[in-house]
Formats: C-alpha cells, structure tokens, sequence
C-alpha cells in the first residue's frame, strides 16, 4: 500500500485543529471527501497563486474548490468554502483576496466544466 504523504499532511492538519479545539466538522467533510477521491492528483491548484509555504504545488483550499467545480456544487458555495478553508488553514487575509479572485473570474471555469 502506497502512503500518499499529501492527504496524510492533511489529515494530520486536521487531527491538529481538533485537538486544539478549532475544528470545522464541514470543512473537514470536504477536505476528507476531495482528497479520499483523488482531487489532489487531478487538480492544477490555485491558479495564478503560487504556493511558496506548502509542501506541494496544490493548496488544500483550492483542491477542494476544484473538487467542488468539477461537481457543480454552486460556484458561490465553492468559493465560499475557498474562502473559510484558506482560514482555516491560517491564511484568513488571503482568504478574502482569493475570494475576490474567483468570484471575478471563476465564472468563466465553471461555466466550461
């Protein structure tokens, strides 16, 4: 069996903010769910943004935005989510901007998915 190191750093991110009494049973849904389906294997990450401080090409947040693009979840729902995951993961002021960022431009992705 093959250890995917990406989804375990997650996991582990999670178990972090439970314990420390900061979890978010819904975020963790959805970042359990993209990463369980592959989503991190398939996804191009945020684009435009580069990730310099995470260990892989693809933020968490955005592999979940993805996910929920690829499902036609609700492209506000998506973003939003974007957007309280980016906090969760102590990123709260990048959060906003990346918000910002595809509430301007995703309509053009989502509409060709």
């Amino acid at each position: 069996m093959t250890i995917d190191n990406e989804f375990e750093l997650v996991k582990q991110w999670i178990a972090g903010r439970q314990e420390n009494g900061q979890g978010d049973p819904e975020l963790e849904a959805l970042l359990i769910d993209a990463y369980q389906n592959g989503e991190h294997k398939i996804s191009n990450g945020c684009n435009l943004v580069n990730e310099l401080r995470w260990p892989w090409p693809r933020h968490p947040a955005c592999v979940v935005h993805d996910r929920l693009y690829r499902l036609k979840a609700g492209r506000s729902y998506a973003d939003r989510m974007m957007r309280r995951l980016n906090g969760y993961f102590g990123r709260p002021g990048r959060a906003w901007i990346r918000w910002i960022g595809v509430r301007l431009g995703g309509w053009w992705v989502y509409d060709r998915l």
